[in-house]
């Protein structure tokens, strides 16, 4: 069974493939079973910030990973996001204190391993905190150095009156 397929020590296919995201009591379509350069990037994506936050002795709740093309657009999540390319996962936090300190051992990777990433967000919306972290399919983020100026990172607070993050 795909679902099934171990992509780490800790992560399934198929943990990857669950949405956990608020959709107002409607039914989800069913995920399309992602392609092999997808899974690949899956892996990557384990290797470089899942496990890494697992060794670091936390146990990340993924509430996105995987989305396909169908799903991403059901949401209303930009068009052709990271997450259809398998290089994005959100990860649910207990409140900003514990987003930071994910956040952190992301970033110290960075710093010191010089594991690249494209985003790494913080979102807050109502009582749910989740962090984000995505990076260019197209490169190896275990490889990028000096890719600084390119970085896109903050915090972000949902406006229910305006409904956007700020």
């Amino acid at each position: 069974m795909r679902g099934n397929r171990r992509l780490s020590p800790h992560f399934t296919l198929g943990q990857l493939m669950e949405v956990n995201v608020e959709h107002r009591g409607r039914t989800l379509p069913a995920q399309d079973t992602p392609g092999q350069a997808v899974v690949c990037h899956l892996e990557l994506l384990c290797e470089c910030y899942l496990e890494p936050l697992y060794q670091a002795g936390e146990e990340p709740r993924i509430r996105c990973a995987y989305l396909s093309k169908r799903l991403n657009d059901y949401l209303g999540e930009r068009e052709d996001d990271w997450h259809t390319r398998g290089s994005a996962v959100d990860i649910y936090c207990d409140g900003l204190p514990h987003a930071i300190r994910l956040f952190n051992i992301i970033h110290k990777r960075f710093l010191y391993e010089g594991v690249g990433f494209d985003e790494l967000f913080i979102y807050i919306r109502g009582r749910t905190t989740w962090l984000h972290v995505s990076y260019d399919c197209c490169c190896d983020p275990r490889r990028v150095k000096d890719n600084q100026n390119s970085l896109r990172y903050g915090i972000f607070k949902y406006n229910q009156r305006m409904r956007h993050y700020e």
